[in-house]
């Protein structure tokens, strides 16, 4: 069975059949989707880190796709690949065919590896509750590597399931109902107090615009990748994923929320570990 193992510095080169594991991973999370890495990509990691996204063909079909990051900090340091992640990131883990075996995958990363000349794999913000997680872990014991896990971080979310807001409301305690309810009154008074969602690309500039200027005014330390958040707003109106919220006071910007609606049906809280590897 013909197997190649092949190498890409952007996902603009990727070969087209790697959208069928991208879509995929996007039903899983936004955040393994090909737009999310190719955000990652041009606004925050060229700039800092060499990219590595390695692809596995198995008969010219493509089982997997490794986006990766090659780090070396000086002569003597250990070469380390890690996941393709940043402080933006909130999961990762490989696209891969729930075909692909153990023996395949490990021979996969024994390639990778053997050409990076790689001492170190560690993969940050992976679920363990994945089964490509205990995948890797396999293959990576069978080709002789130790392995280890620890908690890098929780992500938590509510679990919508599809329930209109009234419901949610409903089932607040009745306190927060009542400062809710008050709260509204007190800034909707004399209609000087005004909320809006922006959902699609109609009033984009807008909303961008109230974004920075409110984070500009909120935070001491300017946002080291500045074209980062402007981008995953596009994107996400692109991709009907928004929902950003904006409180106007006397017609100023007071403050704004913004979300995605990509993933409304996971558990309230996610432990997010890390496998790390070394030989």
């Amino acid at each position: 069975m013909e197997q190649q193992i092949r190498k890409y510095e952007s996902f603009n080169d990727l070969p087209a059949d790697c959208k069928k594991l991208f879509d995929s991973g996007e039903k899983d999370s936004f955040d393994l989707s090909r737009d999310w890495f190719l955000l990652l990509e041009t606004t925050v990691i060229r700039q800092t880190k060499e990219i590595c996204i390695f692809t596995l063909e198995i008969e010219g079909v493509t089982q997997g796709i490794w986006p990766t990051l090659l780090q070396k900090k000086g002569k003597l340091s250990l070469r380390q690949i890690s996941s393709f992640t940043c402080f933006y990131s909130s999961l990762y883990q490989p696209l891969i065919s729930s075909s692909l075996t153990v023996d395949k995958l490990a021979d996969c990363l024994r390639w990778i590896l053997s050409d990076t000349r790689t001492d170190v794999l560690r993969f940050d913000i992976m679920d363990p509750s994945q089964s490509s997680f205990n995948l890797h872990e396999q293959a990576l014991k069978k080709i002789g590597f130790k392995t280890d896990r620890f908690f890098c971080w929780g992500n938590w979310y509510l679990p919508v399931n599809n329930q209109p807001f009234s419901v949610y409301l409903q089932n607040l305690s009745s306190r927060v109902r009542n400062t809710l309810e008050r709260r509204k009154k007190k800034f909707l008074a004399g209609g000087h107090g005004k909320l809006e969602i922006l959902t699609t690309h109609d009033k984009l500039p807008i909303a961008i615009q109230a974004w920075e200027k409110i984070y500009n005014a909120s935070w001491k330390i300017p946002e080291p990748y500045p074209e980062f958040m402007p981008s995953l707003i596009s994107l996400c109106a692109a991709k009907g994923w928004l929902r950003l919220g904006i409180a106007y006071y006397d017609e100023s910007h007071l403050t704004n929320t913004s979300s995605n609606a990509g993933k409304t049906n996971l558990n309230v809280l996610s432990s997010i570990h890390t496998i790390t590897k070394w030989d």
